[in-house]
């Protein structure tokens, strides 16, 4: 099998862009679970604390990020405030968290109150 030497350029070209892309356009996705502890709508950024972490993340957001349910509804961004709990997907885009979704979970339900009663019999 005979390769031209243009081809052969070609293919090793390709590679050494490929292997060259700088770190900066390489976004990967990751997520963390916490509550909403700050919203500043003025600063498009909220701030979570997460288990696990002794600081809380600030994260930025835009229009463009989703706010939804667990069923994947979308809701109104006014319904994130502090004490929210959510999941939080983001990439880092030149050294800051940048929320691209967040999945808000439903709130604890206080602990109920169970009251027994007992009657007893004549003694």
């Amino acid at each position: 099998m005979k390769i031209s030497f243009v081809a052969l350029c070609g293919i090793l070209g390709a590679t050494a862009l490929a292997v060259a892309e700088p770190a900066e356009t390489r976004v990967t996705p990751t997520e963390d679970l916490g509550v909403v502890t700050m919203v500043d709508a003025n600063a498009n950024t909220f701030i979570v604390t997460t288990p696990g972490r002794n600081e809380p993340v600030t994260y930025g957001y835009s229009k463009t990020t989703e706010v939804v349910d667990e069923a994947g509804n979308p809701i109104p961004w006014g319904i994130v405030k502090k004490k929210t709990p959510v999941k939080v997907y983001f990439q880092i885009i030149g050294g800051e968290k940048v929320a691209t979704k967040l999945v808000v979970k439903p709130l604890p339900l206080p602990a109920l109150e169970q009251t027994t009663t007992t009657t007893t019999g004549p003694e």
